[in-house]
């Protein structure tokens, strides 16, 4: 697993940017994402959890959310 996947008992950090059709997704300091796509230049956010074939009702934290206007 690369490096940036792992956190050593912390806590993962996400900053996503979307202006226009441009997004950016930066996992752990690294840019994972980077697209330019027409089809996402506005609606409604939401957080995602994927289970990966395991069963659901795992917890989920999330925290220090911030959700800002560009």
């Amino acid at each position: 697993m690369p490096t940036v996947y792992k956190t050593n008992g912390g806590w993962n950090t996400f900053r996503i940017t979307a202006q226009g059709p441009e997004i950016t997704v930066e996992f752990n300091g690294q840019v994972t994402v980077h697209m330019n796509n027409g089809q996402f230049k506005e609606g409604p956010i939401a957080l995602q959890f994927g289970n990966h074939g395991k069963e659901p009702g795992g917890t989920i934290k999330w925290r220090k959310m911030i959700i800002k206007t560009l």
